[in-house]
This record gives C-alpha cells, sequence and structure tokens, in this order.
C-alpha cells in the first residue's frame, strides 16, 4: 500500500468515526463503504457499517458486516 493511500484511509476512517459520534449515520455509512470498495478486509470500517446498520434500524444488514469484522 502506498503512503498516499494510507493516509486516505486514515483520514476517511476518522471522518467516518467523527460523522457516527455525531449522528450522522447515513454520512458515515457513506465513507465507510467507500473506503470498503478500496480496502474490503478493513475491519474498522466494516464494524461501523455494522454499527450504522444498527443505528438506522436495518439490524439485519447489521450482522454480516459485524462477522466480517471478527477477522
Amino acid at each position: 500500500m502506498t503512503d498516499r493511500l494510507l493516509l486516505w484511509a486514515d483520514e476517511s476512517y476518522a471522518a467516518a468515526l467523527a460523522s457516527f459520534n455525531q449522528g450522522d449515520y447515513s454520512k458515515a455509512e457513506g465513507l465507510a463503504r467507500s473506503l470498503l470498495v478500496a480496502l474490503p478486509r478493513h475491519g474498522g470500517a466494516a464494524l461501523l457499517m455494522g454499527l450504522c446498520a444498527l443505528s438506522l434500524g436495518r439490524p439485519h444488514e447489521a450482522v454480516p458486516w459485524l462477522e466480517a469484522c471478527k477477522g
């Protein structure tokens, strides 16, 4: 992985977490989804997808994401 990709991933994940913590679950979900397109094995983004799905009232979508982040 290049330094640019790592920096982008760190910044994207931080922005997704900040959005989640501010209660903007849709934005956090979008940012996490973009991160997973570039880095499909990003455990933090998978966890965040599961938490967003739960927060948005979609528990059936949360389960696969939460299982994926177990590693």
